[in-house]
């Protein structure tokens, strides 16, 4: 954006979604880069990219051997649920769409956080966003 529109000035803002729209509502904020998960109703919003939700695994994990996973094979494992307002429910209705909720060792606000306690087995998690190299399988 900067290279096409050098006269703008980008000033990078970091929010959970909630905010993002209350920023944007509110004019404090002209342009957000978020999930679609649930925009205001005065919203214009561009899709640039689709991302379906992935199973986070620790990489020696049976399920990390297979090819794909389903939410029941999720569900009987400790879960870390990323708990911001609008992507907990997200990454819930994976699970409450097939009727089952999964076992919730864990609650954090940090991806970062998510991601370091998978890597040391405390639970597998489920995310849009890949870690490059890291062991990901689809969650259906």
């Amino acid at each position: 954006m900067a290279h096409r529109f050098p006269r703008i000035t980008v000033t990078p803002v970091e929010a959970d979604l909630d905010e993002l729209d209350s920023l944007l509502q509110s004019g404090r904020i002209e342009v957000a880069l978020s999930y679609d998960v649930r925009a205001g109703a005065h919203t214009d919003i561009e899709q640039i990219a689709v991302l379906p939700p992935h199973a986070l695994l620790p990489a020696r994990h049976p399920l990390a051997k297979k090819a794909a996973v389903t939410p029941a094979e999720l569900a009987g494992e400790p879960f870390i649920l990323v708990d911001l307002p609008s992507s907990r429910d997200f990454l819930l209705s994976v699970f409450r769409t097939v009727g089952i909720e999964p076992k919730i060792a864990y609650r954090t606000r940090s991806l970062e956080m998510v991601f370091g306690m998978v890597a040391n087995g405390l639970g597998v998690s489920v995310l849009v966003t890949k870690p490059v190299g890291d062991q990901v399988k689809a969650a259906l």
